[in-house]
């Protein structure tokens, strides 16, 4: 399944709240609102998501589709915002989303100004829609620099090997999520508190992290290879194989 990465203003719920933090965002600071507050308000079972493009358009030829398509469907939309503390973190998700290459025609209005229509260029069934509680914005993106989100409003993970490394943390991130939802695992309920599942995630990743950053640079992630070790780390021209494990508090 082909990934997008888009950065949007951040909102605890996207469903028209009035609480919009613009950050850097120059349309939202000066109207109060961005295009992206529905993102997760669904209607007749479907969310419209919205991103804020240079050109209102989406370079979905960069996802596989052939330069005379209008869409590109079975694409998985990450959306990620600016946490006050942590930096860009994942605020949630679209699977199997329809991406639009133009912006589309808004389907409603700003809650606030009845004459705007919200423009959207991702759709997809509410069911594969997920958006994460303020508590549990937690997984960071690497940004601002070579290979990794920056500037631009949209990205593609695929197409960078510093972020397919890290594409490989959030699939694991999402199956833990997933399970997590599905056995029902949460430590109180109503008290927006990480699942179990979610929270041993999160700590393997912080994991892996801290030992690349005491190891070095220069590695390759085995961790999706199934062959007994995370990282591999070249020393004095021999390999040195790590399985790491991390300790939830």
């Amino acid at each position: 399944m082909p990934n997008l990465i888009c950065n949007v203003v951040w909102m605890p719920h996207y469903r028209g709240e009035a609480d919009v933090h613009a950050g850097g965002f120059d349309y939202v600071s000066i109207n109060g609102y961005g295009h992206e507050l529905l993102n997760f308000d669904a209607l007749n079972g479907k969310v419209y998501g919205f991103v804020q493009t240079r050109n209102s358009t989406v370079n979905i030829n960069r996802l596989g589709a052939k330069p005379e398509d209008d869409f590109m469907d079975g694409v998985r939309v990450i959306f990620i915002s600016t946490h006050e503390e942590l930096g860009p973190v994942v605020i949630g998700w679209y699977e199997n989303a329809r991406v639009w290459r133009r912006k589309q025609p808004g389907l409603r209005s700003v809650p606030t100004h009845p004459d705007v229509k919200i423009d959207f260029q991702f759709e997809a069934s509410a069911d594969n829609a997920m958006l994460l509680p303020v508590s549990q914005r937690l997984l960071t993106v690497p940004n601002r620099k070579k290979g990794f989100p920056g500037q631009s409003p949209v990205f593609f993970p695929d197409e960078s090997d510093e972020m397919r490394t890290w594409m490989r943390k959030f699939e694991k991130y999402f199956d833990e999520k997933k399970s997590g939802q599905t056995s029902g695992t949460k430590k109180s309920n109503g008290s927006g508190r990480n699942t179990d599942a979610e929270h041993n995630a999160l700590v393997e990743i912080s994991a892996i992290e801290a030992v690349i950053a005491a190891l070095g640079p220069d590695y390759r992630d085995r961790q999706a290879d199934n062959c007994g070790w995370d990282l591999e780390f070249e020393r004095g021209g021999k390999k040195l194989c790590v399985e790491v494990k991390g300790t939830p508090d």
